[in-house]
Parts: C-alpha cells; structure tokens; sequence
C-alpha cells in the first residue's frame, strides 16, 4: 500500500500518522548471511488523519495492506519509519501503549468457541484488561447481544459472533475502532444490523475504520 493524505477537515484529528511506514522482513538468505532478510511489501509513506465520529473504509485487493495498516493503527506493528500522534486528550506524540489503551481493534477472525457463555468470556477480557465490569451490560445492549448473554460461545451464528467481537474491542472505551473485514460471512440482514451499529457507535464520537 502507498502513501496517501486524507483531505484535512476543520476539527482536529484524533489520530494522525506522518510518512509512516512498516514493511514486512522476508526471507532473503546469502552463502554468507543464511538468515539474512530483506523489507518486503507494507504500508509506506502514509500520511492519515482521523476525525472523531468519522468512519472511514479501505478497499483493496488481498494482499494492498489493509490489514497491515490497521495493525499498525492499533499498535501491534512498529513503525519503521514517521511519526504517530493522537490527540485524544492532548496534543501529545502517542506511545504504542496510548495507542492499545485508546484504540479497539476487531481482528478478521475470532475463534469464539466452547461452552463458556456469552457474558463470561466478557467478563474474563475484562479481568485480564484490568476494566470496570460494570461495562458490560451497556455493551451487550449495544451491540444488540443482551438477549444472548448466558448463551454458549458454541451455539452463536456468525452475525453474533461478529458482535460479540465487537463488544470485546469496545471494552477499554475506545476512541478509535478498527473493524477487519467484519462483513465476512454475514447474511444481508445480519450485514444491515452490523452498519446500523457502526453508525450508532460514529454518532457517539467513536472513530470506525473498516477494512472490506
């Protein structure tokens, strides 16, 4: 994926990242350096301001970087090169940590499975993320799961599924929700509830970024 600018809007950005670049290291083996690697594709030179209560899409073949820009987004690659800043509180450089506490990132594919219900697994993230429990009922109405809460992780469709992911990305609060690929194996009605929630979740200030 190439470097590109969004066009800037009069609000000020809550996450914004200059001439930022990570390339993935691939195999790249000499007679001299056997385990020597070089830097293959990736994001480069990318240039993303982003607003609160903004939803922005990326599109693109397999293989473009959307998912390797959205790790980066949420902290889990390093930049290799430029600069991040976020601007939830003040207009401060982030560190990697500011970026997993502030942003919520929704993985392509959560495996929820076993007997453990719906309100338990939710009630271990947030032990193990060190956040207030209390949140969860708020969050299982949000995402339209409260009905479903004492059912097995085992016994959910793939729409629940999908909100039940979600739910686990909004535990901490975020200000900014990466979604990666969210629409994969959703029926148009299923698809439909998905859109009306990212649209409620915007019109509360959450930044959504979808990868599709």
């Amino acid at each position: 994926m190439q470097g590109f600018h969004l066009p800037c809007h009069m609000a000020e950005a809550v996450l914004s990242f200059i001439d930022a670049q990570h390339r993935h290291p691939l195999p790249d083996p000499k007679w001299y350096k056997p385990w020597d690697k070089r830097l293959g594709p990736g994001v480069v030179g990318l240039n993303l301001d982003l607003y609160a209560g903004s939803v922005l899409g990326l599109v693109g073949p397999n293989g473009a970087g959307k998912t390797t820009l959205l790790r980066m987004m949420a902290g889990i690659l390093p930049l290799q090169k430029g600069e991040v800043k976020a601007r939830f509180h003040s207009d401060t450089p982030a560190e990697v940590d500011d970026l997993r506490q502030w942003v919520g990132h929704m993985p392509e594919q959560v495996r929820w499975q076993g007997r453990m219900t719906v309100r338990d697994i939710l009630i271990q993230l947030a032990e193990m993320r060190n956040v207030d429990q209390t949140r969860i009922d708020g969050l299982l109405g949000l995402v339209g799961l409260r009905g479903r809460q004492d059912e097995a992780l085992n016994n959910l469709s793939q729409g629940m599924r999908q909100r039940l992911s979600i739910a686990a990305a909004l535990l901490g609060s975020p200000k900014v929700l990466l979604l990666d690929e969210p629409f994969n194996g959703l029926d148009p009605v299923a698809s439909q509830a998905f859109t009306d929630l990212v649209r409620r979740l915007a019109s509360k200030g959450v930044s959504v970024v979808i990868s599709s």
